[in-house]
């Protein structure tokens, strides 16, 4: 099955024996899509639905915090830029970079959420907790439709976890 993330539309359903779909012709978008198992024409199991960017022109990329990456302090939250490729798309007017950071990968829960015009954001103003977060970059119009989004990245921010006694030496 594949729906439009934004009104879950149906975009095409293939019914295969085959490990392989092909989707002709799509469009600039947001979808989502999973895989159901049948058995006698009847669903027996389903995957979990995934997000499926189309774009035009090249992906959004990231830069920093890398993936899984770990940030961490001793005592006062460390500052640090999310950090990312510049596109000439946004140069234009009316478009802008929106950071999204999230709790969960599918963005159910987010978290914090800023517009710019630069391809870095100070980690600062987000004002985020600890623990491990998601993070992505879209492109959005004036009227706030996203143009184009990227992948999600992990990171986890807090709290260095306490160091371990040396081993004793005998």
């Amino acid at each position: 099955q594949l729906q439009t993330l934004e009104t879950s539309k149906s975009m095409a359903e293939v019914k295969t024996r085959a490990k392989i779909a092909e989707w002709t012709n799509p469009q600039p978008g947001q979808y989502r899509w999973r895989i159901t198992g049948l058995w006698e024409g009847k669903p027996v199991a389903e995957t979990q639905w995934r997000t499926l960017n189309v774009v035009v022109g090249k992906p959004i990329v990231l830069k920093y915090p890398g993936v899984d990456e770990e940030i961490y302090y001793w005592k006062e939250p460390s500052k640090f830029n999310f950090e990312w490729e510049s596109d000439s798309t946004v140069e234009q007017v009316g478009y802008s970079y929106q950071i999204d950071v999230s709790s969960d990968l599918q963005f159910n829960t987010i978290i914090s959420s800023k517009r710019t015009k630069t391809a870095e954001l100070d980690s600062k103003e987000l004002k985020l907790a600890q623990g491990p977060h998601y993070w992505r970059i879209s492109f959005v119009d004036n009227k706030g439709k996203i143009v184009k989004i990227g992948e999600p990245r992990k990171f986890i921010y807090g709290v260095h976890p306490p160091l371990r006694a040396p081993a004793s030496i005998t």
